[in-house]
């Protein structure tokens, strides 16, 4: 399995982390566990979104991100994870018995 990489433009990523307050460079840490992920499809993007759903030291964290060619990520995306993306995760992976 190759490592993957990430990137992002970095204009983006200062907004972001005024608007949302964490770093992209935090928010890839949700790759280093399990995600939730699924395509992007909330609106008609240019190119295919992934929206990913993990933890960064314990906290559900939201990330948007595409695909450029394997195995290159671009970030376009990120903030604290919202209670109904928070559900969604906890659902799928510690699934109430």
């Amino acid at each position: 399995m190759r490592p993957i990489n990430y990137t992002w433009d970095e204009v983006k990523a200062v907004r972001n982390r005024r608007l949302h307050r964490i770093a992209f460079e935090d928010a890839i840490k949700i790759f280093d566990g399990p995600t939730l992920e699924r395509l992007d499809t909330r609106f008609d993007y240019p190119e295919d979104r992934w929206y990913a759903i993990g933890l960064v030291e314990g906290r559900p964290v939201t990330v948007i991100y595409t695909v450029l060619n394997e195995p290159f990520r671009r970030i376009i995306s990120a903030w604290k994870a919202e209670k109904h993306e928070q559900k969604a995760y906890f659902d799928y992976f510690e699934p109430e018995d």
